[in-house]
């Protein structure tokens, strides 16, 4: 039996079970050391709502629900139930449900995201991104504003990227880049025709391209000098939002800048704290 789905996936608790069951949840280490008034205190419920909730279980009594519990935190059956990326909560999710199941959600899509990387890959978009005279980000939706993140850590380092969210200045940015410059392309999808024109224009000026997809067969992967893969988690149709691609893309995004960061470390080090030291005095 495992505790923790069956506190979460009950329907027939009451208001009072419920909210215990929540409390359970979210201190199951500090429930181990709580006798039955001592919980109910804790969690603003009475004792025989506690003695309810075990014998709903199926328990006969408050030991064995600490012995269950107790066992299955050692079994390792606390970790993150998978959680659906498209609709992460349900309509009648407490509070508890709603917060576990996006921390869930963020768990097992950054697991998902580092089981696929590919060390060469980064150590060759840093290398590209270190020689490049210039450096274009295009990134469009959502992807935006992570992309606008990357390029203000970027600017720390003294690294120029140029970045416009004007799709026909996108355009033109393309074409004004050549071969001795490096292009950032994200795409959850690897489907935007906005960003397979942007791709046409670097192709055809040799543009170095740093392609961030969860599509291996996308149009912008043919000709990319290196493609940065993102686990494809979400379904291409209608979804609550995009949590789970930008948990990914972020995560990319922040390794990319680290395993570039690494590759001058100290010399990155002195230039992030001059502009943290300048920048200090005019935060928030």
């Amino acid at each position: 039996m495992n505790l923790q789905k069956a506190l979460t996936t009950r329907k027939d608790l009451s208001v009072s079970e419920r909210n215990l069951a929540d409390y359970i949840l979210e201190h199951r280490q500090q429930v181990l050391s709580l006798s039955v008034q001592a919980l109910a205190k804790a969690a603003y419920v009475s004792p025989s709502t506690v003695v309810r909730l075990g014998q709903k279980l199926g328990l006969t009594g408050f030991a064995q629900f600490k012995i269950q519990l107790a066992s299955d935190l050692q079994k390792g059956q606390d970790l993150p139930a998978s959680v659906n990326p498209d609709f992460p909560i349900a309509e009648n999710d407490s509070f508890f449900e709603i917060s576990r199941n996006l921390l869930n959600l963020e768990q097992q899509t950054l697991q998902m995201t580092y089981q696929s990387l590919n060390a060469a890959a980064y150590q060759k978009a840093a290398g590209l991104l270190e020689k490049a005279d210039r450096i274009a980000l295009f990134a469009i939706g959502d992807s935006f504003l992570d992309a606008l993140s990357f390029q203000n850590r970027m600017m720390k380092l003294s690294k120029s990227i140029q970045f416009t969210p004007l799709p026909g200045e996108q355009n033109i940015l393309a074409r004004t880049l050549n071969e001795k410059d490096a292009a950032i392309l994200i795409s959850y999808s690897g489907l935007s025709e906005r960003l397979e024109s942007i791709f046409a224009s670097l192709l055809e000026n040799n543009v170095k391209m740093i392609v961030i997809t969860s599509n291996s067969n996308s149009p912008l992967s043919g000709e990319a000098s290196v493609i940065l893969d993102l686990p494809q988690t979400e379904s291409a149709g209608f979804k609550l939002s995009t949590f789970a691609a930008r948990f990914s893309i972020q995560y990319v995004l922040n390794l990319l800048y680290l395993v570039y960061f690494n590759l001058h470390y100290e010399e990155n080090t002195q230039l992030h704290l001059k502009s943290e030291a300048a920048f200090q005095n005019h935060r928030y």
